[in-house]
């Protein structure tokens, strides 16, 4: 890490996020013709600095998302670098989330690894008593619901139904519950949260260290209180103001 700190010196321009070996490069701009112009130009000075400190870019690793409005029309761009085009994707892997607004693939990614995990619990349940098939259960499935929940699982409910149904599949086969069983009462007696309760918890645990000034000073002006937004007294003054955002655009004739 040490070695390639420097990195962000190479560009002036390109916004660097660093991460052990994981370098993330990204660049703003409305024009798609002048974002394709000014990245390529600018990924020349980053190739000189990774080839005079006497380092090899894994092209095959190398890939570019482009950002963009959901009604906007797919973007033409070539990034290319010594010669090679560099592939252009519509997910990728980012801290092993998924640079993606759209979560969907994200959430199928997850159900397929929990899927196979609770094959592992199903095959252990009459092996293993309750307690250790809890613990199981926390060290199988967990990470996966809890890892950055507080980003993609305030997602549309029905994305997250396929989660919601494996993690009911775990919860009976750890309390030994064979058959459709109401599940509510298993997730309360082992202590097991739902996926909406993982997703909460964080949610609340943010807003409350926002409320108490207890976040870096980066996220000083993220909410405004309904007090200082409406004109009137509403019964949610105290509360947080969440503004609007427009997902589409209507294009008038």
């Amino acid at each position: 890490m040490l070695y390639i700190n420097d990195i962000t010196n190479s560009s002036s321009i390109l916004h660097f996020i660093l991460f052990a070996d994981d370098t993330n490069l990204f660049y703003c701009n409305k024009s798609m013709e002048e974002l394709n112009r000014i990245l390529n130009d600018d990924l020349q000075s980053v190739v000189a600095w990774i080839n005079a400190n006497n380092l090899t870019l894994n092209i095959d690793k190398t890939n570019v998302i482009v950002f963009k409005s959901i009604n906007k029309s797919n973007p033409t761009i070539s990034v290319e670098i010594n010669g090679n085009i560099i592939n252009i994707l519509h997910n990728t892997k980012f801290l092993r989330g998924l640079s993606r607004c759209e979560w969907n693939v994200h959430v199928s990614n997850i159900s397929k690894k929990v899927s196979k995990n609770i094959g592992i619990l199903y095959k252990l349940r009459y092996k293993l008593p309750t307690a250790v098939l809890l613990t199981s259960d926390n060290s199988l499935l967990l990470p996966y619901f809890s890892y950055c929940a507080i980003v993609w699982a305030c997602c549309y409910h029905s994305r997250l139904a396929s989660l919601i149904v494996l993690q009911k599949r775990a919860v009976r086969i750890v309390s030994n519950i064979s058959g459709p069983a109401h599940t509510s009462p298993l997730f309360r007696n082992n202590n097991i949260l739902k996926i909406t309760d993982i997703n909460n918890m964080p949610v609340a645990l943010f807003m409350f260290k926002y409320y108490n000034s207890l976040l870096p000073p980066l996220f000083d002006s993220f909410f405004a209180l309904n007090v200082d937004v409406h004109s009137y007294f509403t019964r949610s003054s105290q509360m947080f103001h969440i503004p609007s955002v427009m997902l589409s655009k209507k294009i008038s004739k």
